[in-house]
């Protein structure tokens, strides 16, 4: 997990990963997250090229 400078936050996949995206045609994830004094949510939406 990492934040750009806007504090938007991004992830860079593994290779073994990437690789497995690029096989099931996935050109973009959208990554959100939320988290409150207990709890943290995270969800990622994949687009297909």
């Amino acid at each position: 997990m990492r934040n750009n400078d806007e504090g938007k936050p991004f992830f860079i996949p593994s290779e073994k990963l990437r690789l497995h995206l690029l096989d099931k045609n996935i050109k973009k994830a959208h990554l959100s997250l939320s988290d409150e004094k207990f709890n943290a949510v995270a969800f990622v939406v994949l687009e297909l090229g």
